[in-house]
């Protein structure tokens, strides 16, 4: 009886540490400088981990470390030499207004662009980054019943990302 309990606890203890490790918040700090290109590079790893933690933690949770983690990697971003952020105002038009679903599209274009962008074009690149906020905001019921997002989220759940991106895109053209 005593092993069964022992190896429940054990059982127990360990998926707790593996969730645990994939929703830690990264520890960061309104101290950090970044006056070179070498010390945006020694926090290239760290911004990374913030970007995935602010790509898949609930919006609208943890309020505070999120406006923390976000001022933090906006400075970063704001500096770095190597990744810069454009974002078509046509293709997110649904940002307008809403300064949460605009900060997530930041996150996701700055992670996605970190960590795949030898991979993307433009339009691949704002697929990507329209699924991961796409992600965020269905999961949440107040920033998945906002009217600006219902196109973009009725293409999400269909699997049509990328006509709706192409259809924007070529709307930004004429």
């Amino acid at each position: 009886m005593f092993k069964k309990i022992l190896f429940l606890l054990v059982i127990l203890w360990s998926s707790h540490s593996v969730i645990g490790q994939d929703g830690r918040k990264p520890e960061i700090s309104d101290t950090i400088k970044w006056e070179t290109a070498a010390d945006y590079d020694r926090d290239r790893d760290l911004i990374i981990k913030c970007l995935k933690w602010l790509c898949t933690a609930p919006m609208g949770q943890d309020v505070i470390y999120r406006s923390e983690a976000n001022a933090f990697v906006l400075r970063w971003l704001s500096g770095s030499p190597d990744v810069i952020i454009e974002i078509d105002e046509t293709v997110f038009d649904f940002t307008e207004g809403n300064d949460d679903i605009l900060f997530s599209v930041i996150h996701a274009m700055a992670l996605t662009t970190m960590t795949k962008k030898k991979e993307m074009d433009k339009e691949k690149l704002a697929v990507e980054t329209m699924r991961i906020v796409c992600e965020l905001v269905d999961s949440s019921e107040k920033y998945s019943a906002d009217k600006k997002m219902k196109a973009v989220l009725k293409a999400f759940r269909k699997d049509k990302l990328e006509e709706y991106v192409r259809e924007r895109m070529q709307a930004t053209k004429k």
